[in-house]
C-alpha cells in the first residue's frame, strides 16, 4: 500500500503518534484502502517520520518491495526515526543503486535511529548508499531478530554516520547482516565501523556480522574498526580497517564474543591505539 503527500495515522496508534508526509507502506493488512500491493517503486520518497519502529518506507507481514537506481528514500525528522524499516516474517526489500539517507538523532542509545532498521524480514542492497548525518546516537544499518531471523546483505554499498556514539553497521540480538565490498566510515566518537551483540535467548543464535573485501574508516576517539560484545561474533576477510581517533582500537572482542580476521590489513594511528 502507498500513501503519498498525506498525513496517516496509523491504527491502533494513540492520536499524538507520528505523522507521514510521504511514505511507502507495504503490508498485507489493509489498513486504508483494498488496494493490492505492487512489489516495484520508484522515486524520491523523502519525508519527517518519527518512531523507532516507523520509516519513510515500511515493508510488513510479508510483503516486498524493490527500489532501483536513481531512486532516493529520506528522511528528513530531526527525532528518532528511520528510513526504511522492515519487520515480519518474510518481508523482503531490494534495492540496487538506491540513495538512503537519514537525518534523525536520539539522546541515548535506547531510542536508535537507523538508515535501514530490520526487526525479522531480509534486506538486499546493491550498491547505492546510506548515509545517517543525525548528530547522534544512529546507525547505518541496524538488524535485531525477533520471533523471525533478521538478515540484511549488501553488496558494494557504501555506509557513512557522523555522529557521536553512531556506529555504521549494527547486528543486535541475533541479527545476521553480510557485507561485501564498499566502504564503511564513521566521523563521530565512539562509533564504531562494525558492531555484533547479544544472542537471541530463545535459540541460542548470536549476532553476526560478515565483512568482505570492505574498507573500514573510523575517525572519533574511542571509536574501532570492528567490536563484539555479549556472545556477538564478527568475520572478517580481505578486508581492511583504518582507525585514526585515539584509543581508535582495530579490532575488539569482549567477553564470550569471537572474531575472526583473514587476510586482512589494519592500520591504527591515533594516540594509544
Amino acid at each position: 500500500m502507498i500513501h503519498k503527500n498525506n498525513k496517516r495515522q496509523r491504527l491502533g496508534a494513540p492520536t499524538s503518534g507520528p505523522t507521514y508526509t510521504r511514505l511507502v507502506f507495504i503490508t498485507t493488512t489493509a489498513l486504508c484502502l483494498p488496494m493490492m500491493a505492487l512489489p516495484t517503486w520508484a522515486g524520491n520518497y523523502t519525508g519527517s517520520v518519527s518512531g523507532g519502529t516507523h520509516g519513510v518506507v515500511e515493508v510488513l507481514n510479508g510483503e516486498s518491495n524493490i527500489f532501483n537506481a536513481g531512486d532516493t528514500i529520506h528522511n528528513t525528522t530531526t527525532k528518532p526515526g528511520n528510513a526504511i524499516f522492515i519487520n515480519g516474517a518474510g518481508s523482503t526489500l531490494n534495492a540496487s543503486g538506491t540513495a538512503i539517507t537519514l537525518d534523525a538523532t536520539a539522546t541515548s542509545d535506547s531510542d536508535l535511529s537507523a538508515g535501514v532498521r530490520a526487526h525479522g524480514g531480509t534486506v538486499n542492497l546493491i550498491g547505492g548508499a546510506i548515509e545517517a548525518t543525525g548528530a547522534a546516537y544512529t546507525r547505518g544499518i541496524l538488524a535485531i531478530k525477533t520471533t523471525t531471523p533478521t538478515t540484511v546483505t549488501t553488496n558494494d554499498t557504501n555506509i557513512s554516520t557522523v555522529g557521536k556514539e553512531s556506529d555504521a553497521v549494527h547486528a543486535y540480538r541475533g541479527g545476521e547482516i553480510a557485507i561485501n565490498g564498499g566502504n564503511i566510515a564513521t566521523n563521530g566518537n565512539i562509533s564504531h565501523g562494525l558492531y555484533s551483540e547479544k544472542v537471541f535467548k530463545a535459540d541460542g543464535a548470536a549476532a553476526n556480522i560478515t565483512a568482505k573485501n570492505t574498507n573500514i574508516i573510523t575517525k572519533g576517539s574511542n571509536s574501532w574498526g570492528a567490536f563484539a560484545e555479549e556472545g556477538g561474533l564478527i568475520d572478517l576477510a580481505g578486508s581492511r580497517i583504518t582507525t585514526t581517533g585515539n584509543n581508535g582500537n582495530g579490532v575488539v572482542a569482549g567477553l564470550d564474543s569471537h572474531i575472526t580476521v583473514t587476510d586482512s590489513t589494519i592500520d591504527t594511528s591515533g594516540k594509544y591505539a
